[in-house]
């Protein structure tokens, strides 16, 4: 079932055999569950805490139980018929991806982010107390001993790191806040580190952005990286098909019409590679951004 249809204090039941609350018991959703949209890889969401339709709370005889929302139905079948017809016909007037983050923002934004001592994209210094570790690589993680090899890297107990993300939900457990550390934003892999082992060597390119600063960036390439993982930007539709989906032929020749900025390469672990048309939301920036594009294969604006 569609997540956005349900609302707290609706009657609901489970009726398929794969969930975690009884199956065939007419229960109330009492609440929903929380999201952290951080500041970067955000989706283009303003960062911040937000309503999470799609895990909740169920009440049902007296327990309560953490559910998957999609796994419910309504109890009343007339209102939850309708309901989808309401959420069908709002889908449809969306233009494109960022009228649905914009139609969350309004809806489903609850604060503002906590405050944390760093932010990411900051240098650390970090006191490598620990071997048990979290390495993270595409599709795959595993928590084991910090194998030789990286070890072999850290010439000191301390060493020069990036946070890379800040897991805000587990301050519930630790009851201090806990960072991805890696060596920048690009890195295959991360650990984690918790504040009291952390010491601020430099601010960083996103707490910069936030506080009126001018970011530094070593060439266009990498702005346009970093404006895309604060979500400032849009993916373009391929105007032949309708859809999402470009040739290299057909990119290369938008770029040079001026209807995109330019496009990379989404490389899935299983599946071959889809190219994203991007438009920056920066007018200079993509225009910057289209000249490097045609530059680097071998054009000029006025080709």
């Amino acid at each position: 079932m569609v997540d956005d249809i349900f609302e707290v204090g609706n009657k609901v039941i489970r009726e398929y055999d794969v969930g975690l609350c009884p199956r065939g018991v007419i229960g109330t959703l009492i609440r929903f569950s929380e999201i952290y949209y951080t500041r970067v890889k955000n989706f283009g969401h303003r960062p911040g805490v937000y309503v999470n339709k799609k895990r909740c709370y169920v009440e049902m005889e007296g327990s309560t139980y953490h559910e998957i929302t999609g796994r419910l139905e309504l109890v009343d079948k007339a209102e939850e018929i309708n309901r989808l017809k309401e959420w069908q016909e709002r889908r449809a007037g969306f233009r494109n991806w960022r009228d649905e983050v914009k139609y969350n923002e309004e809806k489903l934004f609850l604060r503002e982010l906590p405050e944390t001592a760093f932010w990411e994209g900051d240098r650390v210094l970090v006191n490598v107390r620990c071997g048990l570790v979290v390495i993270s690589v595409p599709d795959v993680e595993s928590v084991g001993m910090l194998d030789a090899s990286l070890k072999a890297n850290l010439p000191s107990p301390q060493r020069n790191f990036m946070v890379v993300g800040i897991e805000y939900c587990k301050k519930h457990e630790a009851k201090r806040w806990t960072y991805r550390i890696s060596d920048d934003f690009s890195s295959p892999w991360y650990t984690h580190a918790e504040e009291p082992d952390m010491e601020l060597i430099e601010r960083g390119n996103v707490w910069k952005h936030y506080h009126g600063q001018k970011p530094q960036f070593k060439n266009v390439l990498e702005e346009v990286g970093f404006f895309r993982m604060l979500g400032h930007y849009d993916e373009v539709r391929n105007p032949r098909n309708g859809l999402f989906e470009w040739t290299f032929r057909e990119g290369l020749q938008a770029v040079q019409e001026g209807l995109i900025d330019g496009f990379s390469y989404d490389v899935p672990p299983l599946g071959k590679p889809t190219m994203v048309a991007i438009k920056m939301l920066d007018g200079d920036l993509g225009e910057r951004f289209r000249e490097a594009t045609l530059e680097n294969f071998g054009f000029n604006k006025f080709s």
